[in-house]
């Protein structure tokens, strides 16, 4: 069996779904990125850790942050029916794996941070997006090369993935093909996923201001209250400080109450 094949099929689905249910699609597809696959080329290996999702099918999901070559051009021109290559961004600024099954759509993730092996050792634990597209540029990797380089890892990992909003996307200006409007339906979405977050401080993650850390445990905490009505805000402040000890409960305490 083709080991991208429930991948292939999950972003199958995410395209012919209605509007409504994209960006929880869109998480089920990072979750999978992040727990089920890496990326090899050559003697390196690119372990994701946050990833970006950006998608643009015309009529459905018409996200324009998604790069484009020139206004002649269609809106992820680089990110169209190349499952599983790297798209990496002019200059080398960072590098993205696409998504996209078919010319009818662009779909790909950028890679924010990661963990790098370089001949099966870990050359960086926590690598940030312009970082591992130099890692790649060193190796000789070339700008539109058309290698498949994603692979599913022998054993999945079991960590939490937790959601937040993209980086950078806030500040964005208004341009003539996409007004601050159309922005807006599109720059607060949680479309990014991440693991590790125990592990890592908001700074060193880089999160959008305002959607970090705390933020960040208080959506994956209103899903446990949702599921687990009962639960009081003081075992929910204990989850917290497991899940995420580098933050604090100000933002837990203003969406459960105090805790006692």
């Amino acid at each position: 069996m083709d080991e991208l094949q429930e991948l292939k099929q999950k972003v199958t689905a995410l395209i012919s779904s209605p509007s409504g249910i994209h960006d929880e699609l869109l998480q089920e597809v990072n979750a999978m990125l992040l727990t089920q696959y890496i990326i090899c080329v050559k003697n390196i290996v690119i372990e994701p850790l946050r990833v970006e999702a950006y998608l643009y099918v015309d009529g459905s999901y018409e996200d324009r942050f998604i790069h484009r070559p020139n206004r002649n051009a269609p809106y992820g021109a680089c990110q169209r029916n190349r499952f599983g290559q790297l798209y990496v961004h002019p200059g080398y600024g960072g590098v993205d794996i696409v998504l996209s099954l078919d010319n009818t759509y662009a779909y790909s993730c950028l890679i924010k941070n990661s963990y790098v092996s370089v001949d099966g050792e870990i050359s960086r634990r926590f690598v940030k997006q312009y970082e591992a597209a130099k890692f790649l540029k060193d190796a000789g990797f070339q700008i539109g090369d058309q290698q498949v380089v994603l692979k599913r890892r022998k054993h999945a990992r079991e960590d939490i993935v937790f959601h937040t909003v993209r980086k950078g996307l806030l500040s964005i200006v208004e341009r003539p093909d996409f007004s601050k409007e159309e922005q807006n339906q599109f720059n607060t979405r949680a479309i990014a996923s991440l693991v590790e977050l125990k592990d890592h401080s908001s700074s060193q993650f880089d999160f959008e201001k305002g959607y970090g850390g705390d933020w960040i445990i208080v959506q994956y905490l209103k899903k446990v209250k949702a599921s687990n009505p009962d639960i009081t805000a003081g075992e929910l402040n204990e989850l917290r400080k497991e899940l995420y000890p580098n933050g604090s409960k100000k933002l837990l305490e203003e969406e459960f109450g105090k805790v006692q």
